[in-house]
């Protein structure tokens, strides 16, 4: 069963998690899409995360420097548990592009090469 963001949605002011879900819908008003992620859905990332074996989290790419468009994707790195498999890898994307309503990329930490190794330099932990 997935999981269910209505409380999450109704925390930031959405009356159902479909508004809160897509991605443009409030960045004109001068909330940024990293603001949003921090503030509003923190905790159901890092909820998500821990239950697909993931011990880390952290918001990357242009999310996270506050320079990302309306067509951008969403980038975490995550560090993963011993045991964690590729269907905690893809059943944390799928909760992840449900919850935030955009394409999300999850890359694990250790297996950046240069010069990717940089995102981690600025990836801001959640």
């Amino acid at each position: 069963m997935p999981p269910d963001f209505t409380e999450a949605a109704t925390d930031c002011g959405a009356s159902r998690p479909q508004a809160v879900s897509n991605c443009e819908h409030r960045y004109f008003g001068g909330v940024s899409r990293r603001d949003d992620i921090l503030g509003c859905h923190r905790e159901a990332i890092r909820a998500a995360a821990a239950r697909r074996k993931a011990s880390s989290i952290a918001l990357a790419g242009s999310t996270a420097h506050g320079i990302d468009s309306p067509d951008s994707d969403v980038d975490f790195v995550c560090e993963w548990t011993p045991g964690a498999s590729l269907f905690d890898a893809s059943g944390l994307l799928v909760e992840l592009e449900e919850l935030l309503g955009c394409t999300v990329d999850i890359m694990s930490a250790r297996m950046l090469e240069p010069p990717y190794t940089s995102m981690l330099d600025d990836a801001i932990p959640l």
